[in-house]
């Protein structure tokens, strides 16, 4: 049995990606296993997660290229909502800042060029549809023309050292504050 699937932006093409139908995943339902973070985040409403946090790493694509003025133009002016939450702050959506992880606002704190948002826009707004409880905790880091095979995970080199530095301090803020992660997922950007 298929299950429905709800309209969801594509920073890729800069268009609505109009929901449909799609099977169920290896578990008979659109929840992944354990071992993954997709399908039930990114596919079913009303999933209780607990706590989530998505590191977004890479080139400078990475921190995001889509100008918000496009959220008020066709076809994205199709989901009114998505200016409401341009305009706000996501409840249970968090970003770091450097020093701490803190609600994301996305015309002040998104880790983008001003006027511009990125995938953390994207995934903010699936969360707040699609799940009851939990925070999702995002990481921006982005070196320009740096590649997922140089050095970015080599110890000791540069820009791995920097984003160990980040993930290090997000984790040590995690823990001050008691909170705990039920699930992690790592996305990059080339």
């Amino acid at each position: 049995m298929a299950t429905a699937v709800p309209n969801s932006y594509s920073v890729d093409s800069g268009q609505i990606v109009r929901g449909g139908r799609r099977p169920p995943g290896p578990t008979g339902n659109l929840a992944m296993d354990d071992t993954t973070l997709g399908g039930g985040f990114l596919g079913d409403s009303g999933l209780a997660l607990g706590n989530v946090r998505i590191a977004i790493w890479g080139q400078s694509n990475a921190l995001g290229r889509a100008d918000r003025a496009d959220i008020l133009t066709a076809p994205l002016s199709a989901d009114p909502a998505l200016a409401t939450f341009d305009a706000g702050t996501f409840d249970r959506v968090y970003i770091w800042t450097g020093s701490a992880y803190s609600k994301l606002q996305p015309s002040t704190n998104n880790g983008a060029a001003a006027g511009q948002f990125g995938s953390e826009f994207g995934l903010a707004v699936r969360w707040m549809r699609e799940t009851t409880t939990g925070n999702l905790y995002l990481e921006k880091w982005a070196a320009s023309g740096t590649s997922i095979d140089a050095n970015m995970f080599k110890r000791g080199a540069w820009p791995y050292t920097t984003a160990l530095s980040n993930r290090t301090s997000g984790n040590a803020w995690l823990s001050a504050n008691g909170i705990t992660l039920d699930r992690e997922a790592w996305l990059w950007v080339q």
